[in-house]
């Protein structure tokens, strides 16, 4: 690495959400270790940054013993491992608990100054949800291992490469009508990817978060189906907006829990059952002095692709 600027060390690098807290940080100036489990899948983490300002290492969370060596000399550690569903070895439980409890020991051990773990508006230690009860668990295991761990609640977060726009206007593409869970009712507070890792360079880069816990969510809150809505009016689809009771995708969630990456489970629909959004009681991205992003301003222009021809919407 370059011998100059303070060091990073990110679990989660090449993740959508990794990828922008590693150029977020590579812009200011500091030196960034990748953690990721494939580095040698991760080359195009070294282009965010200048010559040998960033560099991909071997770093997975369930193994203590592969993230002492990436955090020594670090003065922040940021936590992002994350999954959205179960699969082999790679649990709720070992990535999300284990893997806040085993990031956040390794950052003591390596003496960092600043541990921000990432984690998920609707964490919560007793939630029906599995990744949600995790994601409330693992807080607590990273605020025990590390005095002053911040906390970072993130909303569904959109940009360029996300899995919300993109996955529903994929779908409106090639298909006549999209079941929507529930009716829609869910009310969601999407964030811009890049205000996530300007909060995240944020609570790394000053004092004034140690020890805080934020919620960072979108200037404001929608309907799940509002949001359909205004992504078929930016693709310019006809696809029929179909409203399903819970109950009936009950099943077909079953057998999608069957595929190598679902695109749909029982435990996504339940967390459709409870809003998304922040809840007042915490730090926001205001207190972070960040002014959230609205996605009808940025998702527009990434969406272009799925309209025919490319045609701006009518």
């Amino acid at each position: 690495m370059t011998d100059s600027g303070p060091i990073v060390t990110i679990f989660g690098a090449a993740g959508f959400v990794g990828r922008a807290v590693v150029r977020h940080f590579a812009r200011a100036g500091w030196r960034v270790r990748a953690g990721t489990r494939r580095p040698q899948q991760a080359g195009f983490l070294r282009t965010l940054g200048d010559l040998g300002q960033v560099v991909p290492v071997t770093a997975d969370v369930r193994l203590p013993s592969t993230l002492l060596p990436v955090v020594q000399d670090a003065q922040a550690v940021v936590n992002l491992a994350g999954i959205l569903s179960p699969a082999g070895q790679q649990t709720f439980e070992a990535v999300h608990v284990e893997g806040a409890a085993n990031a956040a020991g390794a950052a003591a051990a390596g003496g960092a100054t600043h541990f921000i773990h990432v984690s998920a508006i609707g964490a919560d230690p007793s939630a029906r949800s599995r990744y949600a009860r995790t994601k409330g668990l693992a807080e607590h295991r990273a605020q025990e291992r590390f005095a002053g761990a911040t906390v970072l609640r993130s909303s569904i977060v959109f940009g360029p490469e996300d899995q919300f726009f993109n996955r529903f206007a994929a779908v409106m593409r090639i298909a006549p009508a999209m079941p929507v869970p529930g009716g829609g009712l869910v009310h969601l507070q999407p964030v811009y990817v890049d205000d996530v890792a300007a909060a995240v360079f944020r609570a790394a880069a000053t004092h004034d978060a140690v020890g805080h816990m934020y919620e960072l969510g979108g200037p404001r809150t929608r309907s799940l189906m509002d949001i359909l809505r205004w992504t078929r009016e930016q693709v310019n689809r006809r696809c029929l907006l179909v409203p399903v009771p819970m109950a009936l995708l009950w099943p077909q969630a079953l057998l999608m829990e069957c595929l190598p990456s679902p695109p749909l489970t029982r435990d996504q629909l339940r967390l459709l059952m409870t809003d998304n959004v922040v809840s007042g009681d915490v730090g926001t991205l205001s207190d972070l002095d960040i002014e959230p992003t609205a996605y009808e301003g940025i998702a527009p222009a990434y969406l272009e692709r799925f309209r025919p021809g490319g045609a701006a919407p009518g």
